[in-house]
């Protein structure tokens, strides 16, 4: 169940803690989903989920409700989250262009609620109450190798969503590489391009003339390395 949310006059979202959200985020200048997810935290979310342009076909729930059209500038991305929102207050703002690690900023231009969320467990529960008694405390002599196995199993989760945390970093830092060697070749082609057109050459021969250039300089690059590897 995917409730909509709408935002005030002002553009801004207030959301009520207790409640699980899926929200859309437009963000503005360059950021991470770490950053993203550590501002979240810091604003109430309870381990926050955040997915990046690139990775949000391979993650889109099959439940994820329809998104209203958002238009993004150059400098802009729609990145996708979800996550717990907790707090004492009944309502918790979110203006526009909140701001982000290294000056950027994100602004939620769509959000759903789906269900309540189960209340955190208290580690002050047992305060005031009367210390358990000493049957209680010999009943069942395996109690000690139990909390060793929950123990352990605990600490593989924990193991396990590191290592996942780190994969996915990893993968991030690989699709942000490889976005920025793409853009630096469409750059350099461009210019390459516009050098020709400069010098009197007709489009098509100024675009094939680059495209001949830069492929010959490549394929010197990979003689050379391939040379210094035998």
């Amino acid at each position: 169940m995917n409730r909509p949310l709408a935002p005030g006059v002002d553009g801004a979202f207030v959301l009520r803690p207790g409640l699980r959200y899926r929200l859309v985020l437009l963000v503005n200048g360059p950021s991470s989903c770490d950053e993203l997810e550590g501002v979240l935290v810091r604003a109430g979310f309870e381990h926050p989920v955040c997915s990046a342009p690139g990775d949000w076909e391979a993650e889109r729930p099959a439940d994820w409700p329809s998104e209203p059209l958002v238009a993004t500038a150059a400098n802009e991305c729609l990145v996708r989250t979800s996550g717990v929102l907790r707090g004492n207050v009944p309502g918790v703002p979110f203006a526009r262009d909140q701001t982000v690690e290294r000056g950027a900023t994100y602004t939620i231009v769509a959000g759903w609620d789906y269900g309540e969320a189960r209340a955190p467990q208290r580690a002050d529960d047992r305060v005031g109450q009367a210390p358990p008694t000493k049957a209680a405390l010999t009943k069942g002599n395996d109690t000690g190798p139990r909390v060793l196995a929950v123990a352990a199993v605990a600490g593989l989760g924990l193991g396990l969503w590191s290592m996942w945390r780190s994969s996915r970093r990893y993968e991030r830092d690989e699709e942000r590489y490889a976005s920025i060697t793409a853009r630096a070749e469409r750059d350099e082609l461009a210019a390459r391009v516009h050098y020709y057109l400069e010098h009197g050459h007709a489009r098509p021969d100024a675009e094939d003339m680059a495209e001949r250039e830069i492929a010959a300089r490549e394929a010197r690059k990979l003689a050379s390395e391939l040379g210094e590897a035998v």
